[in-house]
């Protein structure tokens, strides 16, 4: 294993144990959503974050649901991109 796949690897790790101290600390928690809404996703990944076609904005009905999502959509994608960029042959 070379240098910067172990650091990779490692925070991989540590990315994924914030996530899971973060969703633990919702766990059970259901967002309110928009009254009437028809939103719908055939891969919510990239709806939400490249797509631009989920808009936390657009669903949610409190503003501190929304911020919760924005923020965990720029942990993931941070977390997405670091792993693209920094472990060979990720993509697959």
């Amino acid at each position: 294993m070379r240098h910067n796949e172990k650091i990779s690897r490692s925070a991989a790790i540590g990315w994924i144990a914030l996530l899971g101290f973060l969703f633990a600390a919702r766990k059970g928690f259901k967002m309110k959503i928009k009254e009437g809404c028809t939103a719908s996703s055939s891969d919510f990944w990239y709806d939400l974050t490249k797509g631009g076609y989920l808009n936390p904005e657009e669903i949610l009905e409190n503003k501190e649901d929304v911020e919760a999502v924005k923020n965990a959509i720029s942990v993931l994608t941070d977390f997405e991109d670091s792993c693209e960029e920094q472990i060979e042959d990720f993509v697959q």
